[in-house]
């Protein structure tokens, strides 16, 4: 079966895991809702696209609808995208590629899911946001020109095997939220030609509906807590002009990503991390700091005008996380760490914290 006859064929998934539980709430605020143009200002290398013709113009293939359909009922979650990556490469074929959606920090699109791509573009996959022209009508394929546009951002290897790359923009209302990035050998490239004939924007706005869904997305910017030695030593010291007093904790997130990668094993394992670790600084948004320690293992410091509960710290973790993951048991083990004496320095009380650990 060819790929074109694969995407209109395409059935519903199954009843079962994260789709049995799907939530069906209206779209809300959009992923990211800067007053700005969707690419910074500025000369765009020119992009050849397909399917320039207004949607309406042709009609659009049972599987394209269904594939919508099933992206529709996805419960928003971290797990969700997972499962989103696994329908569209199910749908295209995808044997190299990836799921990416747009940092608020840093403006770049970073891979929320990838496959068929070594350690090496894993890596350098950070897709800046003029690869996409304004000019980009919806329902459109971006196809660059010259592939050494996307050259910067995969190995050697991986882009001297590709003859094309295809990238499907996703909207979330007038805003470029995220993309689909699809790299093809000779073999598949006359395929995924043929494909973005295709009318694809049931795809796209499914998926744009479903970004904002998830509430990690309307998260306002964390406050930059997590550190080394030097910053823990700044909150201690700022803790203790406030009087506040300390609860330490540690935990380590190894079993809350596992639990993730067996759910998709293409999910990106650093964006997951780095996500966890928001969530937490959100929840304890100013008073509270992360330190690395080993392997995913992290110290917690909380300073608070009275002593807090460590079991209760857990609760409230595990209900905060469960707002942004699906599974129920996301949870996260809680070791007491004794509180750094008063006698001590802030550089002796932070080295002491950080061994202790």
């Amino acid at each position: 079966m060819g790929l074109l006859d694969k995407a209109s064929r395409q059935q519903p998934s199954p009843a079962g895991g994260l789709l049995s539980r799907a939530q069906h709430s209206g779209p809300s605020a959009g992923v990211i809702s800067p007053a700005k143009s969707a690419v910074p200002s500025g000369t765009v290398k020119k992009k050849r696209t397909e399917n320039q013709s207004a949607p309406s113009d042709k009609p659009v293939p049972g599987g394209i609808i269904r594939l919508a359909a099933g992206i529709s009922q996805l419960t928003p979650s971290l797990e969700g995208m997972g499962e989103l990556f696994e329908l569209l490469k199910k749908a295209f074929s995808i044997k190299k590629g990836a799921l990416l959606t747009r940092s608020t920090a840093t403006e770049f699109f970073l891979p929320r899911a990838q496959t068929g791509l070594d350690i090496t573009s894993r890596n350098r996959l950070r897709l800046p946001p003029d690869l996409i022209s304004e000019s980009t009508e919806r329902g459109s394929w971006v196809v660059p020109e010259e592939l050494t546009d996307i050259q910067p951002y995969l190995s050697s290897r991986e882009h001297a095997l590709i003859e094309g790359a295809f990238i499907l923009p996703v909207y979330s209302e007038n805003f470029c939220s995220g993309m689909i990035i699809i790299l093809t050998d000779a073999y598949d490239n006359g395929k995924m030609q043929k494909l973005t004939s295709l009318p694809i924007h049931p795809v796209q706005e499914a998926i744009g509906s479903y970004f904002n869904r998830i509430k990690l997305f309307h998260l306002t910017k964390a406050p930059e807590t997590a550190g080394g030695p030097l910053e823990l030593e700044k909150f201690i010291h700022k803790m203790r002009e406030n009087q506040m007093v300390f609860t330490a904790v540690q935990f380590n997130i190894a079993p809350l990503l596992k639990r993730l990668q067996t759910a998709s094993h293409d999910v990106d394992l650093f964006r997951a991390r780095k996500d966890t670790l928001r969530i937490i600084e959100t929840l304890f948004e100013g008073s509270s700091i992360l330190v690395p320690l080993n392997a995913d293992a992290y110290l917690l410091l909380l300073g608070t005008k009275r002593q807090q509960n460590p079991g209760l710290l857990q609760h409230q973790v595990a209900l905060a996380l469960q707002n942004f993951f699906s599974d129920s048991k996301t949870v996260l083990e809680f070791t007491t760490i004794s509180p750094p004496p008063s006698d001590k320095t802030p550089k002796q009380a932070a080295s002491d914290l950080i061994n202790a650990g």
